[in-house]
């Protein structure tokens, strides 16, 4: 079994919420996440430098554009219980499917 990165595994569980949310039919998305470098990546502010994480970044701004509005925001890792509990849901659900 091959390990994913902490950055593999953010991706993951937005990517996972966002697919959730587009086939639910929500327009309007506000997404928050503890990895900084994920939050700054999807808003254009750092450039993606690892090669693992570009196909990732790449399916995220697509699946950005099929929302109205997309919002993302950083939440620092000690006020994420939430969103931690909204990740292993998204993940959940996935997963059942």
């Amino acid at each position: 079994m091959e390990l994913c990165s902490k950055n593999v595994v953010e991706y993951n569980a937005l990517l996972i919420g966002m697919q959730i949310a587009e086939e639910i039919g929500v327009k309007n998305l506000k997404a928050y996440g503890d990895s900084k470098l994920i939050v700054n990546q999807v808003h254009g502010e750092y450039e993606v430098r690892h090669k693992d994480l570009v196909p990732y970044h790449n399916t995220t701004i697509i699946k950005t554009e099929k929302f109205e509005n997309f919002y993302i925001n950083h939440v620092p890792h000690q006020q994420n219980a939430h969103a931690d509990a909204l990740a292993a849901l998204a993940t959940s659900l996935a997963s059942s499917r």
